[in-house]
Protein backbone atom coordinates (compact mmCIF):
# COMPACT_ATOMS: atom_id res chain seq x y z
CA UNK A 1 0.00 0.00 0.00
CA UNK A 2 1.46 3.23 -0.83
CA UNK A 3 0.73 6.02 1.61
CA UNK A 4 3.15 8.84 -0.21
CA UNK A 5 0.90 11.05 -1.21
CA UNK A 6 -1.11 11.10 1.98
CA UNK A 7 2.20 11.43 3.82
CA UNK A 8 3.08 14.38 1.45
CA UNK A 9 -0.79 15.93 2.02
CA UNK A 10 0.44 16.01 5.70
CA UNK A 11 3.72 17.07 5.40
CA UNK A 12 3.26 20.10 2.59
CA UNK A 13 0.33 21.61 4.98
CA UNK A 14 2.59 21.22 8.09
CA UNK A 15 5.67 22.61 6.58
CA UNK A 16 3.64 25.82 5.17
CA UNK A 17 1.98 26.73 8.48
CA UNK A 18 5.22 26.48 10.89
CA UNK A 19 7.45 28.50 8.17
CA UNK A 20 4.31 30.98 7.75
CA UNK A 21 5.03 31.69 12.02
CA UNK A 22 8.90 31.47 11.66
CA UNK A 23 8.99 34.17 9.02
CA UNK A 24 6.27 36.29 10.76
CA UNK A 25 8.63 35.92 14.22
CA UNK A 26 11.70 37.21 12.79
CA UNK A 27 13.57 34.47 14.49
CA UNK A 28 16.55 33.08 13.38
CA UNK A 29 16.46 29.09 13.66
CA UNK A 30 18.59 28.31 16.59
CA UNK A 31 16.75 30.61 18.69
CA UNK A 32 13.98 28.46 18.41
CA UNK A 33 15.64 25.07 18.17
CA UNK A 34 19.48 25.13 19.43
CA UNK A 35 20.26 21.84 19.41
CA UNK A 36 19.92 21.55 15.68
CA UNK A 37 18.98 24.67 14.06
CA UNK A 38 18.74 22.75 10.81
CA UNK A 39 15.88 20.65 12.04
CA UNK A 40 14.41 24.10 11.31
CA UNK A 41 15.33 24.79 7.97
CA UNK A 42 14.84 20.83 6.90
CA UNK A 43 10.66 21.92 8.36
CA UNK A 44 10.18 24.95 6.39
CA UNK A 45 11.33 23.67 3.26
CA UNK A 46 10.19 20.17 3.75
CA UNK A 47 13.23 18.11 3.00
CA UNK A 48 13.25 15.33 4.71
CA UNK A 49 16.51 12.74 5.17
CA UNK A 50 17.46 10.03 8.00
CA UNK A 51 17.83 13.05 10.68
CA UNK A 52 14.05 13.79 10.28
CA UNK A 53 12.36 11.03 8.07
CA UNK A 54 9.16 11.64 9.12
CA UNK A 55 9.89 15.62 8.90
CA UNK A 56 8.90 17.05 12.65
CA UNK A 57 10.74 14.84 15.28
CA UNK A 58 9.03 15.16 18.60
CA UNK A 59 11.83 16.51 19.94
CA UNK A 60 11.71 19.54 17.68
CA UNK A 61 8.35 20.59 19.31
CA UNK A 62 8.64 20.70 23.09
CA UNK A 63 12.47 20.10 24.14
CA UNK A 64 14.87 22.09 26.59
CA UNK A 65 18.86 22.53 26.05
CA UNK A 66 21.37 23.66 29.26
CA UNK A 67 22.97 26.72 28.43
CA UNK A 68 26.36 27.07 28.28
CA UNK A 69 27.03 30.47 30.45
CA UNK A 70 24.32 29.85 33.02
CA UNK A 71 23.84 25.97 33.88
CA UNK A 72 20.20 26.68 33.13
CA UNK A 73 17.57 24.25 31.39
CA UNK A 74 16.04 26.67 28.81
CA UNK A 75 12.93 25.62 26.66
CA UNK A 76 12.63 25.57 23.66
CA UNK A 77 10.92 23.81 20.45
CA UNK A 78 8.15 24.93 17.79
CA UNK A 79 5.50 24.54 20.77
CA UNK A 80 7.41 26.54 23.70
CA UNK A 81 8.63 29.29 21.64
CA UNK A 82 6.11 31.58 22.50
CA UNK A 83 6.38 33.92 19.32
CA UNK A 84 5.59 31.47 16.72
CA UNK A 85 1.97 31.53 18.85
CA UNK A 86 0.82 27.47 18.51
CA UNK A 87 -1.56 26.22 21.01
CA UNK A 88 -0.89 22.87 21.21
CA UNK A 89 0.47 20.00 19.43
CA UNK A 90 -2.09 19.23 16.94
CA UNK A 91 -2.52 22.62 15.68
CA UNK A 92 1.78 22.37 14.84
CA UNK A 93 0.68 18.94 13.03
CA UNK A 94 -2.56 19.28 11.69
CA UNK A 95 -3.83 22.62 11.93
CA UNK A 96 -5.99 25.12 13.32
CA UNK A 97 -9.98 24.06 12.98
CA UNK A 98 -10.40 26.52 10.85
CA UNK A 99 -7.50 25.00 8.75
CA UNK A 100 -9.02 21.53 8.94
CA UNK A 101 -12.26 22.63 7.63
CA UNK A 102 -10.80 24.05 4.90
CA UNK A 103 -8.88 21.15 3.21
CA UNK A 104 -11.29 18.09 4.79
CA UNK A 105 -12.58 17.58 1.24
CA UNK A 106 -9.43 17.52 -0.42
CA UNK A 107 -8.29 14.91 2.35
CA UNK A 108 -11.54 13.16 1.78
CA UNK A 109 -10.47 13.11 -2.28
CA UNK A 110 -7.08 12.25 -1.91
CA UNK A 111 -8.03 9.48 0.51
CA UNK A 112 -10.69 7.61 -2.28
CA UNK A 113 -8.10 8.17 -4.44
CA UNK A 114 -5.53 6.43 -3.35
CA UNK A 115 -7.00 4.30 -1.96
CA UNK A 116 -11.23 3.34 -2.07
CA UNK A 117 -11.50 3.77 -5.39
CA UNK A 118 -9.28 0.99 -6.30
CA UNK A 119 -11.11 -1.37 -2.61
CA UNK A 120 -14.33 -0.81 -3.11
CA UNK A 121 -17.05 -1.26 -5.70
CA UNK A 122 -16.45 3.02 -6.16
CA UNK A 123 -19.04 2.85 -9.05
CA UNK A 124 -21.60 2.00 -6.73
CA UNK A 125 -20.66 4.97 -4.52
CA UNK A 126 -20.95 7.43 -7.49
CA UNK A 127 -23.55 6.42 -9.59
CA UNK A 128 -25.63 7.41 -6.65
CA UNK A 129 -25.15 11.03 -8.25
CA UNK A 130 -27.94 11.04 -10.43
CA UNK A 131 -25.84 13.09 -13.56
CA UNK A 132 -22.61 10.92 -13.37
CA UNK A 133 -25.08 7.50 -13.39
CA UNK A 134 -26.60 8.98 -16.58
CA UNK A 135 -22.82 9.73 -18.43
CA UNK A 136 -21.76 7.23 -16.80
CA UNK A 137 -24.47 4.39 -17.82
CA UNK A 138 -25.15 5.70 -21.39
CA UNK A 139 -20.73 5.91 -21.63
CA UNK A 140 -20.80 2.11 -20.94
CA UNK A 141 -23.87 1.61 -23.43
CA UNK A 142 -22.22 3.48 -26.04
CA UNK A 143 -18.80 1.94 -26.42
CA UNK A 144 -19.78 -1.53 -25.13
CA UNK A 145 -18.19 -3.89 -27.71
CA UNK A 146 -22.06 -5.26 -27.94
CA UNK A 147 -23.75 -1.97 -29.45
CA UNK A 148 -24.06 -1.14 -32.86
CA UNK A 149 -26.16 2.21 -32.50
CA UNK A 150 -25.20 5.68 -32.47
CA UNK A 151 -25.95 7.48 -29.76
CA UNK A 152 -28.28 9.74 -31.54
CA UNK A 153 -31.05 6.15 -31.61
CA UNK A 154 -30.23 6.48 -28.00
CA UNK A 155 -31.53 10.15 -28.18
CA UNK A 156 -28.38 11.58 -26.21
CA UNK A 157 -25.28 13.29 -28.34
CA UNK A 158 -21.75 11.26 -28.05
CA UNK A 159 -20.25 14.67 -27.56
CA UNK A 160 -22.11 15.34 -24.42
CA UNK A 161 -21.81 12.51 -22.34
CA UNK A 162 -17.78 11.89 -23.11
CA UNK A 163 -17.74 15.74 -21.84
CA UNK A 164 -19.53 15.64 -18.57
CA UNK A 165 -18.66 12.24 -17.87
CA UNK A 166 -15.27 13.49 -15.94
CA UNK A 167 -16.75 16.84 -14.63
CA UNK A 168 -19.70 14.55 -13.18
CA UNK A 169 -17.48 12.23 -11.70
CA UNK A 170 -16.30 14.76 -9.50
CA UNK A 171 -19.29 16.69 -8.44
CA UNK A 172 -20.50 12.77 -8.20
CA UNK A 173 -17.37 12.62 -5.12
CA UNK A 174 -17.93 15.74 -3.98
CA UNK A 175 -22.08 14.54 -3.48
CA UNK A 176 -20.64 11.29 -1.38
CA UNK A 177 -18.70 13.59 0.87
CA UNK A 178 -21.56 15.58 1.49
CA UNK A 179 -23.22 12.18 3.10
CA UNK A 180 -20.06 11.46 4.61
CA UNK A 181 -18.97 14.77 5.76
CA UNK A 182 -20.30 14.96 9.61
CA UNK A 183 -19.06 11.07 9.79
CA UNK A 184 -15.48 11.94 8.06
CA UNK A 185 -14.88 14.99 10.30
CA UNK A 186 -15.82 13.54 13.55
CA UNK A 187 -13.11 10.89 12.85
CA UNK A 188 -10.99 12.92 11.43
CA UNK A 189 -10.62 14.93 14.72
CA UNK A 190 -10.73 11.68 16.81
CA UNK A 191 -7.95 10.79 14.60
CA UNK A 192 -5.64 13.84 14.89
CA UNK A 193 -6.24 13.70 18.76
CA UNK A 194 -5.38 9.94 19.15
CA UNK A 195 -2.06 10.86 17.03
CA UNK A 196 -0.14 13.72 18.53
CA UNK A 197 3.27 12.78 16.09
CA UNK A 198 4.29 12.33 12.88
CA UNK A 199 6.60 9.53 13.78
CA UNK A 200 6.03 6.64 11.46
CA UNK A 201 3.30 8.38 9.74
CA UNK A 202 3.02 6.32 6.78
CA UNK A 203 2.30 3.50 9.52
CA UNK A 204 -0.53 5.37 11.03
CA UNK A 205 -1.81 5.97 8.27
CA UNK A 206 -1.76 2.17 6.34
CA UNK A 207 -3.01 0.46 9.53
CA UNK A 208 -5.37 3.43 11.09
CA UNK A 209 -6.51 6.40 8.58
CA UNK A 210 -6.69 4.11 5.44
CA UNK A 211 -9.30 1.18 7.26
CA UNK A 212 -11.45 3.51 8.83
CA UNK A 213 -11.60 5.64 6.01
CA UNK A 214 -12.69 3.21 4.03
CA UNK A 215 -15.61 1.89 7.02
CA UNK A 216 -16.97 5.44 6.63
CA UNK A 217 -17.81 5.17 3.14
CA UNK A 218 -19.14 1.78 3.89
CA UNK A 219 -21.45 3.14 6.18
CA UNK A 220 -22.84 5.38 2.98
CA UNK A 221 -23.04 2.74 0.64
CA UNK A 222 -26.08 3.66 -1.26
CA UNK A 223 -29.36 1.66 -0.99
CA UNK A 224 -32.29 0.58 -2.75
CA UNK A 225 -33.79 4.51 -2.45
CA UNK A 226 -30.77 5.81 -4.43
CA UNK A 227 -32.06 8.05 -7.30
CA UNK A 228 -29.02 7.73 -9.06
CA UNK A 229 -29.02 3.35 -9.06
CA UNK A 230 -32.75 4.77 -10.57
CA UNK A 231 -31.60 6.36 -13.11
CA UNK A 232 -29.05 3.94 -14.01
CA UNK A 233 -31.50 0.63 -14.12
CA UNK A 234 -33.82 3.11 -16.15
CA UNK A 235 -31.34 3.40 -18.41
CA UNK A 236 -30.54 -0.14 -18.59
CA UNK A 237 -33.62 -1.91 -18.18
CA UNK A 238 -35.63 0.96 -20.94
CA UNK A 239 -34.18 3.44 -22.41
CA UNK A 240 -30.94 1.45 -24.10
CA UNK A 241 -34.01 -0.48 -25.98
CA UNK A 242 -34.62 2.98 -27.44
CA UNK A 243 -32.25 2.67 -30.21
CA UNK A 244 -33.40 -0.93 -31.33
CA UNK A 245 -36.76 0.45 -31.81
CA UNK A 246 -35.93 3.31 -33.88
CA UNK A 247 -33.35 1.30 -35.59
CA UNK A 248 -36.24 -1.48 -36.59
CA UNK A 249 -38.76 0.75 -36.90
CA UNK A 250 -41.03 -0.91 -34.89
CA UNK A 251 -42.36 1.80 -33.30
CA UNK A 252 -44.68 0.95 -30.03
CA UNK A 253 -46.55 4.06 -28.87
CA UNK A 254 -47.03 2.68 -24.74
CA UNK A 255 -43.09 1.93 -24.68
CA UNK A 256 -42.20 5.22 -26.22
CA UNK A 257 -44.51 7.04 -23.85
CA UNK A 258 -42.82 4.87 -21.00
CA UNK A 259 -39.46 6.57 -22.57
CA UNK A 260 -39.91 9.47 -22.69
CA UNK A 261 -41.41 9.65 -18.75
CA UNK A 262 -38.24 7.50 -17.75
CA UNK A 263 -36.38 10.45 -19.74
CA UNK A 264 -38.09 13.17 -17.86
CA UNK A 265 -38.00 11.81 -14.78
CA UNK A 266 -34.47 11.45 -15.15
CA UNK A 267 -33.71 15.27 -16.27
CA UNK A 268 -35.84 16.07 -13.55
CA UNK A 269 -33.75 14.33 -10.88
CA UNK A 270 -30.75 15.51 -12.82
CA UNK A 271 -31.88 19.20 -12.15
CA UNK A 272 -32.76 18.89 -8.44
CA UNK A 273 -29.63 17.86 -7.67
CA UNK A 274 -27.18 19.66 -9.72
CA UNK A 275 -28.66 22.66 -8.06
CA UNK A 276 -28.17 20.95 -4.58
CA UNK A 277 -24.27 20.23 -5.28
CA UNK A 278 -24.12 24.39 -6.22
CA UNK A 279 -25.57 25.05 -3.44
CA UNK A 280 -23.18 23.36 -1.32
CA UNK A 281 -19.82 24.26 -3.24
CA UNK A 282 -20.76 27.62 -2.51
CA UNK A 283 -21.66 27.04 1.04
CA UNK A 284 -18.18 25.80 1.15
CA UNK A 285 -16.50 28.29 -0.67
Amino acid sequence: MNTQLIEEFFYSRASKRIAERVKSSGLKYAEIYKPDHKQISRIVNNERNKNNRFLICDAVIDNFYIDDASGKSIECGLLATNELHFSSVTEILWGTDSEIDDYLYLLFKTLWNEYANNNIESEIYLCDYVPYAKNSTYFNLLFNSWNTYPAIFYGIKEDTIIEELEPSKETALFFLYQKCKDAFCLYFHHFIAEHPSFHKLDKTISDVLFPSFVTIIENHRPNQSSLGLRVRDLINADLSNVASMIASGDYDLYKASLNKASSDYILALESIQNVYCIKKRNEAD
